[in-house]
This record gives structure tokens, C-alpha cells and sequence, in this order.
């Protein structure tokens, strides 16, 4: 069996202590693997999140255009939202016993 002199274990040794230093950075370093990992999950959440504002964004448009464009739209709205009632008319407001 051959005898390994010094300087090869030592090399040996380097190269050890190198791919455990490597190696723990790739693991648990600043940009490690899991450091990726939940930065894809921030990522996903939040284009998830995009998602559902640029539909809300495009319904938002969708109301504006027809306010815009229909005044039976805006006379809805203005009833709806603010109470508004044509002259003569009596408005009556409703409410469930179970509301506080």
C-alpha cells in the first residue's frame, strides 16, 4: 500500500476544506438554493396578485367606459352609490332586521 507523503495530504486537505466552503454557500449563503426558492414563491405571489389587480383594473375600465358613454349607466350609478331620485319620485330604503 503506497504511503501518502505530506504534501499530497495537505493539498488533499485543501481541496476538502474548498468544497465544504463551496458547498455551504451554495446551500446556505446570501444566493443559495433556498434563497432562490423563496424569492420564486415572492415571485409567483406576486404576480398572482397582478393578475387579479389588472382584471380588477380592466373591470374598473370596463365601468368607466360605460359612464362615459351611457348616460342610463351614470343615472344607475348615481342612484346606486349616492341615493340620487328624479323629481317626484320617493326613495325607500330597506333594511334586514339581522343588520345592526
Amino acid at each position: 500500500m503506497p504511503k501518502f507523503s505530506w504534501g499530497v495530504s495537505l493539498v488533499l486537505a485543501l481541496l476538502i476544506i474548498l468544497i465544504i466552503l463551496l458547498q455551504s454557500t451554495l446551500w446556505l449563503g446570501h444566493s443559495s438554493i433556498f434563497a432562490a426558492y423563496q424569492v420564486q414563491k415572492q415571485v409567483d405571489a406576486q404576480i398572482q396578485e397582478n393578475k387579479i389587480l389588472q382584471a380588477r383594473n380592466q373591470d374598473l375600465l370596463t365601468q368607466i367606459q360605460a359612464l362615459k358613454n351611457n348616460a342610463e349607466a351614470t343615472e344607475a350609478k348615481a342612484r346606486e352609490d349616492l341615493g340620487f331620485v328624479k323629481p317626484g319620485e320617493i326613495y325607500y330604503r330597506y333594511q334586514n332586521q339581522n343588520q345592526n
